[in-house]
This record gives C-alpha cells, structure tokens and sequence, in this order.
C-alpha cells in the first residue's frame, strides 16, 4: 500500500511539471507512456485515447538515427525494442510536417497519436527510412496525410487519416510497405498513391475520394497486394500501373461513374471484385497470366462493357456474374490463350460476351441470359472453344461470328433466341455438337464460306427459320441430329461440294433436307417424317448419292430431283410419298442409278434402256420409264404418294388401268413419244396434278377419269407437245382442268366436263 501511495505522487509531480519541462526542452523530453486507460487493439482504426489523455506536443524532427537518443525517445531502436514515438497530440498550421523522421534505419513505432495539420505540407512525413510503424494515429491534414518516400519495411496500421488538397497516403519508392486496418479519406485528389514501391500489401482498409481522379493510383509497384478493401467516391474508382504480379482479393466500391482500370499487370490475380457504376466497371490492358476470380460487375450505361480486357493473353476468368443494370456484357480483345468459366452474364444491353480479334479461346459452364444483344459476339477470331454454355432470352443470335474460324459448340443450350441460334460468315472448321438449340427466332445453326464444318449429335426443336443452313461450305458434315417443329427446312445445303447428310431424324418441316449447286454430296439413313413439301430437295448436283433414308408422309415429293445427272438413289424407304424427276431437256437428268427403293412396302421400278418389255403394275408402288421402247403397263395403283408414273425419253408405251389415288401426281411425260394411258382413274388432292406431259408428240389420254384435283394446279398440263389427244375422259370437281401451252394438234373428243371451275 506505501509503495502504490508513492507511485501515484509520482506521477502527480511528473503530470503537473511536463508542461514547464516541454517548454524548457522546445519539445524534445520524451512524453510520459504506460498509465493512462487505453481501449482494446482491435477497435476501428485511430487513436485509442482520448485527446485529453495525450500530451500535446511541438512537431518532431529526426534526421538521424542519433536523433532518437538526443531527443530521449525510449527504445534501442531494435526490432525486439524500437525506439517509441507515442500518445502525442500535434496540432499546428506548419510549413513542415508534424512528424519528421529521415535518414535512419533504426527500428522505431508511432503510436495513438493525433496529428492535426493545418498547414500546407504533409502531416506526418518519413525519407529515407526502413523498419517503421505507425499505428493507432488519427491524421487530419489540410493538404496531405501520410508520406512514405524511400521508407522501406513501413506499416500503417489502424491509421485514420484524411488529407485535404493532397493525399492520404503517399507511398513513393518504398518496399515491403503495409497499410492494414486504416480508414482513409481524400477530397480532390488520390485518396492513396504509391508509385515505384514493390511488395506493397494494403488489408481491411477502406478508402475515399470525392475527386475526378482514381480513389487508389498504384504505379510501378510490382508485388502489390490488396486485400478486403473497400472504397467509395463519386467519380473514379482505382488505377493500377505497372504493377506485375498484382494481386486484389475482396474489393468492394460504391464509386457511383468511372470504373478501375489496371494497365500493363502481368501475372494478376484478382479475386472476389465487387464492382457497379456507370461506366465499365474494369478495365484490364496488357495484363498477361493474369486471372479474374468470384467477382460481380454492373454497368449501367447502354454501350459500355462490364468487363473488358485487350490484350490480356493467357488470362482466366472464372466466377464472373455480370447482372442487374442495362450495360454490356463481358468484352475482351486482341488476346490469346483466355478462358472463361463458371461465369454469368445477365440483362445485358449488347452480347453476353464478345471476343474481337482474339484467338485460343476457352468459354465453359457460362451462363448467359436475357441480352438485348447476341449472346455470344466473335469477330476476326480463331480458335474459340463453348463448352457447357447457356444462351437464353437472347434478343438477337445465341452466338454471332464473323470472320471467324476454328470455333467448337459442345454441350451447349441455346434457347429463345428472337435471331439465329448459331450465326457464322466464315465457317472454317466449325464444330456444333451435342447441342440444344430451342426456340430458335431464325435459323439454328447458319454457318457459311469456309470448309469442314461439322453439325452433330444435337438437338433442335421450334425453329422459326431453318434447322441447319450450310452455305459455300465444301466437306461438311451433318450427321445424327433431331429435329422437331422447324419452320422451314431441316437442312439446307447451298454450293458446298462433298457435303454429308447422314444419320438425322426429321419431324416436321417445309422441306425435310435441300442440297443444291454441289458436287458429291451423299444424303444417306436419314429419317424424315410429316413434311409439308419435300422429303429431299435436290437441284443442279453432280455425284449425288441417296441411300438408306425413310421419307414418311411428305406433302409432294419424298426426293424432288431436278439439273441433277447419274444420282444415286438407292435403298430408301418411302411411306405415301416417292421419287420424282423434274422435266429437262437434259437426257442425263434422268439418268440414274435407283435400285432397292421402296414406295408404301412395294418396290419402285426404275426401268432403263428396255424393250418389248410388260410391267405387272400390281407388284410395284411406282414406275419410271427411261430411254425404253414398247413398255405396256397394267394394273398400276398407287395411293397416297408422290407420283404413280413417270416416262422420259422413251417411245411406243402403253399404260393400261392406272389408279391415282391422293397422290400429287398421277403421271407425267417428258422427251417421249407414242405415249398412251387408257382407263386411268385418277382422284387428286389439294394442289394435286393429274397429267403433266411436255416435249412429247403424240400422247394420248382415252377413257379415264380425273377428278378432286384442286387448288393452283390444273388437272392436265401439255406443253410443247404435238399431236395430243384427249378422248372419251370425264373431268370432275377440279379447280383447273385442262391447259395448252406451246403446243400444236391438240384434240379433245367426247370429253366431259362437270363441276369445275375452268374447263
């Protein structure tokens, strides 16, 4: 009890003299330290003692390591003791900093502090030093806070500081630097600025700026880290130069316009960003290895990108959301090596993501929905890899390409598109596979100008356009995809040579595949059913194979062959529906190789170069007469198909008890003479035609029956034909019966005429 009685006198007689000895020592005495009451260490950043508990003081100058010993500053100066600069409070309009400390590489620590500068310099200012701390300080500066130049191995801890016409915090040329636990605050300036200072490292700050500058400006740092920072500013948020091996991990900002911009990073990693404003919310340039991780971006403005990167070769952006206002999506350019996975990017007001001359690029699990734009955008690149990728809600296509080749599409879905679900002009070596394309506004896949495109394994279901459109594509391939519901045609393969169509199954279309202006293209076990046209549409071809297909139930044509010499049609199966060879007046376009088809389970004969020769009509489900002489035919029927008959080039055929039936021919001639079909009994269908007979002299149509032909189509067409007769046959319920054209000796004799509408 006598000893604790004699300690507080003490320190009585030692509190009531400080003020004298402080006058009489211009400031130099060491201040008292140890007794006052502090709060726990880790309360926010700043003082933990009151203002009355700290001891006013002059500003403090040290220029040497001896200065630490003149001015009787506790400590040895060592890292397990270093010289104590503690609980002052300084508070002056000065010409100088408040704090001084320069040209010393002693040990030496700052603590619950208050410095008040009103002047126009720094607060606290250290040159030339290394191994300093300062901690627990609140800094107020009408000008700048706190200045690092040259200072090595200095940490800022639990700093309040606010600069007014200048800084923060400036860091210049100092290594191994840290600034922890700090609240810091600038107006018209950087709120923090480091420059030419590696291995800097900056946790669980926040920091503020109301200027038209970047809240942080990092330049030339290499090695900088910052962790769990927040910041928040009206118009700019950070700025990093120059800085390799950067790394950012949780950086959240309120910054309402400008976004961050790092340039010239290699080797970044940046990690779990929360960035929204205006403007682009980041910007990566020349930042090379670099990675992007867990991170959210907003933009609000129409034409600015969430995310872009130019020329960030081998960069990994993986975790990414872009969401919730009407900017852009995820940009990069001029790049090479880029991934991008485990992604998002949602309302976007331009592509969910675009790639501008970049090259070996790899998009996987990627989600992108409701873009006013394409959802994928790819222009002058190469090499592009998407993987796993969802495309919804898309105000134009899925995926947009120009002037881009080498692309693969694997495993992706790509749903409600208002354009197509897979655009490219230069279909170099594109691959679609085992992809989902679903209520597609256009075509589902349109790929054109470059070779060896492949279309496979995929689905497609309610295509308002075409399911596959292939344009000035040679060896491509489209094999083993379903189609449901497409507005137009399945396939369509326009001048490509050597194109394959192979393995698809067809349900519901105009036109189940179209191939025109190729060479050797093969058409081979497809399934096509419930067509409103054609099964096969096939013009101006050479070396064309069909084999091994089903063609069920189309409108007109199961294969419509038209320009195309020597065509291989073998092994199909046709159900109500057949072959059918448009007129030439080129004899090769009728020349064909047509073995083992069958039309409704019956074989379809494809006679070629015969005479003397009879046709049993009972055994087949359809005749072609070609280049033959004396054919008779009987008993021919064929209900609900393409065409009954059909005779080219051939002379003195007699046709015998033919029966049509809804088929949208009954027979036709072409190149021919000494045709006659006598007691036909032909029942039409809607747009259906009887008799279409050109280039042939003397046909003749005796004692049949044609009726229900109706629609646009008349019932018998003879064109540039002579010596036509028409004798003793009875037209009945047909919207157009008869038509001439070109043509001369006609005869009509002992027709009649009933319920038609034009004779």
């Amino acid at each position: 009890m006598t000893c604790r009685r004699y300690l507080t006198s003490l320190l009585v007689v030692i509190l009531v003299l400080q003020p004298l000895l402080l006058a009489i020592t211009g400031g130099k005495l060491r201040p008292t330290f140890g007794l006052q009451h502090r709060r726990i260490a880790s309360q926010e950043p700043g003082c933990r003692l009151n203002a009355s508990e700290l001891t006013p003081n002059v500003p403090v100058f040290v220029n040497s390591t001896e200065d630490f010993e003149l001015q009787n500053w506790p400590g040895e100066g060592t890292e397990a003791d270093p010289y104590l600069i503690s609980e002052l409070i300084i508070s002056y309009s000065h010409s100088s900093p408040l704090i001084t400390v320069q040209h010393t590489d002693a040990w030496f620590v700052i603590e619950d502090c208050i410095l008040d500068q009103s002047g126009s310099t720094w607060a606290l200012h250290f040159f030339n030093t290394s191994h300093a701390a300062v901690q627990f300080t609140n800094v107020n500066s009408n000008s700048g806070g706190i200045s690092l130049v040259n200072a090595n191995d200095t940490v800022l801890n639990y700093i309040d500081s606010m600069g007014g016409s200048s800084h923060s915090v400036r860091i210049l040329g100092s290594t191994s630097c840290s600034v922890t636990n700090c609240m810091l605050e600038a107006g018209d300036v950087n709120c923090i600025r480091v420059d030419e200072s590696p291995y800097l490292k900056m946790e669980s700050c926040h920091i503020h700026s109301t200027g038209w500058v970047p809240v942080a400006l990092l330049t030339n740092s290499n090695h900088t880290t910052l962790y769990n920072i927040s910041e928040s500013g009206e118009w700019y948020s950070f700025s990093v130069t120059s800085c390799h091996n950067l790394t950012i991990d949780i950086y959240e900002s309120t910054v309402r316009y400008f976004g961050a911009e790092i340039l010239s990073c290699p080797n970044s990693h940046l990690s779990q960003l929360s960035l929204h404003m205006y403007w682009t919310p980041l910007s990566l340039i020349s930042c090379e290895n670099s990675t992007l991780q867990d991170s959210r971006l907003s933009s609000k403005l129409t034409n600015d990108q969430a995310l872009y990167a130019t020329s960030c070769n081998n960069l990994n952006v993986s975790g990414l959301i872009v969401t919730r206002d009407t900017g852009g999506g995820i940009e990069v350019q001029h790049s090479e090596n880029v991934r991008i996975t485990d992604s998002e990017s949602r309302r976007s007001y331009d592509a969910g993501i675009t790639l501008f001359q970049c090259g070996q690029i790899w998009i996987e699990d990627v989600n992108i929905t409701d873009s006013s734009g394409h959802g994928v955008s790819l222009s002058q690149s190469h090499d592009i890899w998407l993987q796993d990728v969802i495309i919804a809600e898309v105000a134009d296509d899925g995926i947009y390409a120009t002037n881009t080749a080498n692309t693969t599409v694997k495993y992706c879905s790509i749903t409600e598109t208002s354009g197509n679900g897979i655009y490219s002009d230069s279909a170099e070596n594109w691959d679609v596979r085992v992809t989902h394309l679903i209520d597609i506004g256009g075509n589902a896949v349109d790929l054109s100008n470059g070779d060896w495109a492949q279309i496979v394994l995929s689905e497609f279901l309610s295509v308002d356009g075409n399911g596959v459109v292939l344009e000035n594509a040679d060896d491509a391939e489209v094999f083993e995809n379903e189609m449901q519901e497409i507005a137009e045609t399945g396939v369509a393969l326009d001048s490509c040579d050597r194109g394959g169509i192979h393995g698809n199954q067809i349900l519901g279309a105009v036109t189940g595949i179209s191939v025109s202006d190729g060479v050797n293209c093969s058409m081979c076990n497809n399934v096509l059913s419930d067509l409103q046209d054609s099964g096969f549409y096939c013009d101006s071809l050479q070396g064309l194979r069909i084999d091994g297909n089903e063609i069920d139930s189309a409108g007109r044509y199961g294969v419509y062959l038209s320009g195309t010499p020597k065509a291989i049609i073998t092994d199909n199966e046709f159900v109500n529906s057949g072959l059918f060879l448009a007129h030439s007046t080129n004899k090769d376009d009728h020349n064909h190789t047509v073995v083992g088809n069958t039309v409704n389970g019956l074989p379809l004969l494809y006679l070629m170069d015969q005479q003397y020769e009879t046709v049993d009509g009972t055994l087949y489900g359809e005749v072609i007469v070609f280049n033959c002489t004396d054919v008779d035919a009987f008993d021919l029927t064929v209900e609900d198909s393409t065409i009954a008959l059909q005779i080219f080039w051939s002379s003195d055929v007699y046709v015998n008890a033919l029966t049509s039936k809804r088929n949208y021919y009954a027979a036709t001639a072409g190149g021919s003479e000494n045709v006659t079909l006598e007691y036909a009994d032909v029942v039409g269908k809607e747009n259906s035609r009887a008799f279409s007979i050109t280039w042939t002299n003397r046909f003749t149509l005796a004692h049949s029956s044609v009726t229900r032909c109706h629609g646009v189509n008349w019932a018998v067409v003879i064109g540039e034909s002579d010596y036509a007769t028409i004798w003793g046959t009875e037209f009945s319920y047909c919207t157009y019966t008869v038509i001439v054209a070109q043509s001369s000796n006609v005869t009509f004799q002992d027709d009649i005429f009933l319920h038609n509408h034009v004779y």
